[in-house]
């Protein structure tokens, strides 16, 4: 985030994929996308040393499905989603799992 905003970014909707972070003009169009590994999973805030293995679990469990769960979504939407080559690359990472509220428990099934 830090980085993007670094190179003009903002968070902005768009009519395809409700948010992203982009420059003023970006525009999705037909372009590709890639969707990169998933960064290692952070826990940050003031309870983040709280977190159980429970929650580790979960967040790890995740981030290794996010990659995939979210190409294979993309692509059936209609966008058009590439291994290589693609004019945007899709980055992501779990940054704080927390598991503390009922909306969160039942979102992940718990």
């Amino acid at each position: 985030m830090l980085g993007a905003r670094r190179l003009g970014a903002a968070f902005r909707e768009d009519d395809k994929v409700d948010y992203l972070w982009v420059k003023e003009g970006f525009d999705l169009g037909d372009k590709a996308l890639a969707f990169a590994p998933w960064g290692e999973v952070r826990f940050l805030g003031s309870k983040a040393k709280e977190r159980d293995q429970k929650d580790r679990r979960l967040a790890a469990s995740m981030n290794n499905d996010l990659q995939a769960l979210f190409s294979d979504a993309f692509a059936k939407a209609g966008m058009r989603v590439v291994k290589n080559g693609a004019a945007v690359r899709v980055e992501g990472r779990i940054v704080d799992c927390s598991t503390g509220n009922t909306a969160a428990k039942i979102l992940v099934g718990m």
